[in-house]
C-alpha cells in the first residue's frame, strides 16, 4: 500500500531498485534514478512549502488569538462606555439639579432685597409725611418751688438796695 508510505520510503525504494536493475538494464535504472531524484526534489519543495504553511498556519493562529483579545477589550470598551455614559447623565442630571437650586436661591435672595428696598423707600415717604415732632419743653419745677411767685421786673427795680451803696 504506497498511501502509508512517505515519500522519503519511496524514493529509497526506487534508488534500490534502481541499483539492482542497473545490472540488467541500464536505461531502466536511468529512469528510475531520475523518478527518485525528482521524487526528493518534489519532497524538499514540498517540506519549504509546509513548513511555510505551518509557519502561517502558526501566525494565523496568533491573529486569531490577537482578533479574540480584541473583541473581549472592545466589549470591556463597551460594557465602560455604557457604564461612563449613565454616570455621566447622572452627574449632569446632579449638577443641573444644583444649578437649579443654586439659580433660585439667588432669584429668592433678588426679591428680598427688592422687597427691604421698597420697604425703606415707604419707610422714608411715610415719615416725610409727618411733621416732625415738637421741641421738647423744659422740665416743670420742682413741687416746692410752685409757691413762689415771679416778680416782674418792675417790681424788682422799686425796690431800694441795700447793700450798702
Amino acid at each position: 500500500d504506497l498511501s502509508a508510505e512517505t515519500l522519503d520510503d519511496l524514493s529509497a525504494k526506487l534508488r534500490s531498485l534502481a541499483d539492482n536493475l542497473s545490472a540488467f538494464d541500464e536505461e531502466t535504472a536511468a529512469s528510475l534514478s531520475e523518478l527518485a531524484d525528482d521524487i526528493d526534489d518534489f519532497s524538499t519543495t514540498t517540506k519549504a512549502d509546509t513548513d511555510e504553511i505551518d509557519t502561517t498556519l502558526e501566525d494565523l493562529v496568533k491573529l486569531d488569538d490577537l482578533l479574540a483579545d480584541l473583541d473581549d477589550l472592545n466589549e470591556d470598551l463597551d460594557a465602560a462606555e455604557q457604564s461612563l455614559s449613565g454616570e455621566v447623565q447622572d452627574t449632569h442630571e446632579e449638577q443641573m439639579g444644583r444649578s437649579l437650586v443654586t439659580m433660585l436661591l439667588a432669584g429668592l435672595v433678588f426679591v428680598l432685597l427688592i422687597i427691604v428696598v421698597l420697604l425703606l423707600f415707604l419707610m422714608r415717604r411715610d415719615r416725610e409725611g409727618y411733621a416732625p415732632p415738637p421741641p421738647e419743653e423744659p422740665e416743670p419745677l420742682p413741687p416746692v418751688m410752685d409757691d413762689i411767685t415771679i416778680l416782674d421786673d418792675e417790681m424788682v427795680s422799686e425796690r431800694p438796695r441795700t447793700h450798702g451803696r
